[in-house]
Order: C-alpha cells, then structure tokens, then sequence
C-alpha cells in the first residue's frame, strides 16, 4: 500500500509520480537515514500520465549534518535485472569472454553511437527480478537459460551521484553448447520492436572491453563483479 504523503515536500510531489514503486523506494532510503524531503520540483516526466522515466530538482534535509541539500536533481526508472554470462574455455585459462549485447543508445558518446551491455532490462509490472532478467536474457540474445544455473551478484546503484536506481545482477558461467547456440544467433536482430529496441548479441574478451570506449563503467564493474562471484580467474 502507498504511504499518505505527510511533510510539506513530499505534498508537492504529483501523484501520479507519487505512486510510483521506483520512487517510494528512493523516497524510503531517505527516510531510512533519517532524511527528509522538504521541497521536489518536477523537471522531467516521461511519458506523460505514469511516467517510466523522472527527475525532480529536490530539496532534502540531512539528518546526520543537520542541513539541507538543495542544489541537486534527482533522475529515476525502475530498476535494471541484468544477467552476465561468461566463458572461460579452459579452467586455467585467462581468456574469459562474456555475451554482450549491442544497441544504440540516443545518450552514447562512443565512437559509433551504440552501446556494449549485458543482458538486461526492467518492468513496471512488478514481476520477479529474476523472471524479468532470464525473460530479457531471451528477448535480447535469444538464448534461454534455467533460473536454477544463475548465481545472485547483488544490487547496487549504476550512477549513485545522479540516478536513484538500480540494477540487480545475475551471473552464470555458460559451455560449449551454450556457446554454440549463441554463435547462431549473431549477426541477428533481437529486441522488442515495439519499443523500437534491437538489439544485436556479441561474444567479446573481457580483457578487450577493458580498453574499448563501447562499454561504460558500470557495465564493467558487473562483468568483474561476476567473475569474483563465479570463482573465474582472469
């Protein structure tokens, strides 16, 4: 159930933003350190009437310094499920590729305007993390996998100076014979057309995405933190 807003800063936030879980769970980390919302002006809302994405110019009181932050603005969607599949053809060997998929993305500054990312993607439905993540695993790669081989990495924030939310991170090592139902797929289009998504999977060395502008940090943060997680060397 939606809380009733009670301080003046949390009336001035429209409801159908209000109700939105993507906020109630920024609005109830505050809470938890003990902040308060004392002013939130909308800036972005898109689409209109419930929105997926948002940002508001946002006055907080910080409870721990006894002052208020009001020079900052607050962007969120809801959170991101990404699954990292990775394959190490040899146990010693430190060669270890991962599946990444390739997209344009309108924000990108890399050389060739699209993006390198694992796996992934969100919903507004309020499905299981982990059923969106292998549902978005097969939208955007093609390949099905059992939830059972998948190893829970954790949740954290993508841009914690910026963006309120997070992306919960899967990971499983994959063989030779997901290997080569993935090498089917490449070169193919996959995505969700409707929301004029294609996406198109890649087989790529870890180590070579390190010194590529195709893949931002975060994304690279997920790829080592699933290879700890998996006991991989590299």
């Amino acid at each position: 159930m939606v809380p009733v807003p009670e301080t003046e800063g949390e009336q001035q936030v429209p409801p159908h933003v209000w109700d939105l879980p993507h906020f109630q769970s920024w609005l109830q980390a505050q809470k938890n350190a003990g902040n308060r919302l004392d002013g939130f002006r909308p800036v972005l809302m898109f689409p209109e009437g419930k929105p997926f994405f948002w940002a508001a110019h946002v006055n907080v009181y910080i409870a721990s310094e006894d002052r208020n932050k009001i020079n900052e603005v607050v962007f969120s969607r809801p959170d991101i499920m990404h699954i990292v599949l990775l394959y190490q053809p040899l146990r010693l060997s430190n060669s270890i590729r991962a599946i990444m998929v390739r997209e344009f993305r309108s924000p990108a500054t890399t050389s060739n305007g699209f993006i390198l990312e694992t796996p992934g993607g969100s919903s507004l439905k309020g499905e299981d993390p982990l059923a969106i993540a292998v549902q978005e695993l097969e939208e955007e790669t093609g390949l099905r996998i059992s939830p059972s081989r998948l190893v829970q990495i954790g949740s954290r924030q993508l841009m914690g100076t910026m963006s309120a939310h997070k992306a919960h991170v899967y990971a499983a090592r994959i063989d030779a014979s997901d290997m080569d139902k993935i090498s089917k797929e490449l070169g193919k289009p996959h995505g969700n057309e409707g929301d004029s998504e294609r996406t198109y999977v890649e087989i790529h060395a870890v180590e070579a995405l390190l010194r590529e502008d195709s893949t931002d940090w975060s994304t690279l943060g997920m790829l080592y933190a699933a290879i700890e997680a998996l006991g991989l060397s590299n």
